[in-house]
């Protein structure tokens, strides 16, 4: 997930002098239609072939410029796709807090979306304030650590992909050392 929301940031705000609102939307619609091909591919990557991928890729950019021209028509539809993002992503941090199964976790995220959809497209003013800061702090986060390089990335990742983590005896005698990057004098 934190890979789509830096490809919408990114696709949204790549120029520097402000776009007109139409552009934006086209961009926003592009970038979800892709995010969806991109978690679908990455989700099975092993059972894929190269043939695949490539078919993959040209059915994503073909469908995400029809998202992108539905979003740029029909504005109320860009924020809803928007709200259904973030409402989406917040369904994955709820679900993974309470430790839910598969099913009731796909179903609360979605829902989530949903409603977000619901909401963002009838109080557009406020919900733009609210999607564009819940995104604005988790790539501030995300940049921080970039730099600072403390792991929180890496967590990200692995609470959204609900790869269980086993303590190995190797993990627990270099859990101080290389997983957390900090030098132990011995």
């Amino acid at each position: 997930m934190v890979l789509k929301l830096e490809i919408i940031c990114c696709i949204i705000n790549a120029e520097d002098e402000k776009p007109p609102k139409m552009l934006n939307m086209h961009r926003l619609g592009f970038a979800c239609v892709i995010m969806i091909a991109i978690e679908i591919l990455f989700d099975k990557i092993e059972e894929i072939r190269m043939f695949q991928i490539i078919w993959v890729g040209i059915c994503a950019i073909f469908f995400g410029l029809i998202g992108g021209l539905l979003c740029c028509r029909f504005y109320r539809f860009g924020l809803g796709i928007m709200g259904l993002v973030i409402g989406h992503t917040i369904g994955e941090v709820i679900s993974q807090a309470a430790n839910l199964e598969e099913k009731w976790f796909q179903a609360l995220s979605w829902s989530i979306g949903i409603v977000f959809a619901i909401i963002s497209a009838i109080f557009v003013d406020i919900m733009i304030v609210i999607d564009t800061s819940f995104v604005g702090a988790q790539l501030f986060m995300l940049g921080v650590d970039y730099i600072v390089d403390k792991g929180y990335s890496y967590l990200v990742q692995m609470s959204v992909s609900m790869k269980p983590i086993e303590c190995t005896p190797t993990l627990w005698a270099y859990k101080n050392t290389q997983y957390y990057k900090i030098n132990v004098k011995k």
